[in-house]
């Protein structure tokens, strides 16, 4: 599921902040061979700084019986939510 640099850099320092947080999706950033390769939270002021890291996708690290598209799509949005929610009303 494609998602905004900006959002990815969101869930990377949340991820890092709370880390017993269960986020069942890696973040992955496009590599300019075309490649993807996973962003940790760790390395997210890395990440936000990278010219040639531009797109970024969340990748399921879930069972095969829920790797129906919809189903992440919808568990990815909730997750999301989460996070947004979270990260906001404490600041």
């Amino acid at each position: 599921m494609p998602i905004t640099k900006k959002l990815a850099i969101v869930i990377l320092k949340y991820l890092d902040s709370h880390p017993d947080f269960e986020f069942p999706f890696a973040v992955m950033c496009k590599q300019p061979d075309d490649n993807y390769l996973e962003v940790t939270p760790d390395h997210r002021d890395d990440t936000r700084d990278d010219q040639m890291c531009k797109r970024f996708q969340l990748r399921s690290g879930l069972a095969d019986e829920l790797e129906h598209p919809l189903t992440l799509r919808l568990m990815a949005k909730w997750f999301i939510e989460q996070i947004l929610l979270d990260t906001y009303e404490l600041n």
